[in-house]
């Protein structure tokens, strides 16, 4: 269990020693706080939420906390997430986590100490910042990755094309609920039902929300981006496709007058002159070799070859 109190930065406390004025911040698993843990007076008042059945991001206002969950994508291995719950007093905020990824995220507030004020709400604010922190960089690598696959397209490289473009959508997909989801939760603290913040907090909480909107609607982008360069891809496949077709049909009508002298002589009528004659053999050959290369003339003149 990790105990920190609000001051100029983040400061741990080695022993649960506060008084009442103190603004706290408490990490604990559950385990921990079944073990009767020291906690301040208003910070009783919380729901234990087993964190198998936490699934998004959300925010919710009771009578005198807002609490809610959230589930936190790696943006290395999508497949994994980090969920925990919270709950927000006046004075404090409780984050109940296995993972230990919300002290990761104190953590690394404590380090930069992004303080203007000593409130929970201000913290609170720099902890939503530290999970979009450098997404803008990784949507901007996914949609390189997505102009990579484009640019193999046009140069009709397309082996693999769609295990690589389907493991990009996932993850552009999964990153498009992630920050609808963190929208939601900044749109309810910007609501401030209870009247938990002040209105400077209230403030900062609404830039969080336009961030998380644009994160939102530049992952949208790139969702509706990946969908043309599949479009481009099937394209070109049916461009392939009607090559080969083109060449067959080509192949096909330059062996149907071939097809028809070998008709005629394989009749079986018994005065055909060719088949005395001295020269008739090749004299076929040779009627066979100007009707190919008639037909190629032909198709190349109509552009069809």
């Amino acid at each position: 269990m990790k105990y920190y109190k609000i001051v100029d930065w983040m400061e741990e406390l080695d022993t649960p020693e506060f008084t009442d004025e103190d603004k706290i911040v408490v990490v604990a698993t559950r385990t921990e706080l079944a073990r009767n843990p020291v906690l301040p007076g208003w910070m009783t008042d919380y729901a234990l939420v087993n964190p198998e059945t936490i699934h998004f991001s959300m925010a919710e206002s009771n009578q005198f906390n807002i609490s809610g969950t959230f589930c936190i994508i790696n943006h290395k291995r999508l497949e994994e997430e980090y969920c925990f719950s919270y709950t927000i007093w006046p004075k404090g905020v409780l984050f109940i986590d296995e993972s230990g990824t919300a002290i990761q995220i104190i953590e690394r507030i404590h380090t930069y100490r992004q303080w203007k004020a000593t409130d929970v709400g201000r913290f609170f604010y720099n902890f939503l910042e530290q999970l979009i922190y450098g997404d803008l960089r990784y949507l901007e690598q996914l949609e390189r990755g997505v102009a990579k696959l484009e640019q193999r397209v046009l140069d009709d490289d397309i082996e693999d094309f769609n295990e690589l473009m389907s493991d990009l959508r996932k993850d552009i997909i999964e990153c498009n609920h992630y920050y609808s989801q963190l929208e939601d939760l900044g749109e309810e603290l910007v609501e401030n039902e209870i009247d938990l913040f002040t209105p400077e907090e209230v403030r900062k909480f609404d830039v969080f929300t336009n961030r998380a909107q644009r994160l939102r609607d530049e992952a949208s982008m790139l969702r509706e981006y990946s969908m043309q360069v599949q479009e481009l891809y099937q394209a070109q496949i049916d461009l392939n496709m009607n090559s080969t077709m083109k060449m067959l049909t080509v192949v096909t009508i330059i062996f149907v007058p071939l097809q028809l002298v070998t008709g005629w002589y394989g009749m079986n009528f018994r005065y055909m002159p060719e088949l005395s004659s001295r020269f008739g053999y090749v004299g076929v050959i040779g009627v066979c070799i100007l009707i190919v290369l008639f037909c190629l003339w032909l198709f190349k003149k109509k552009d069809l070859w």
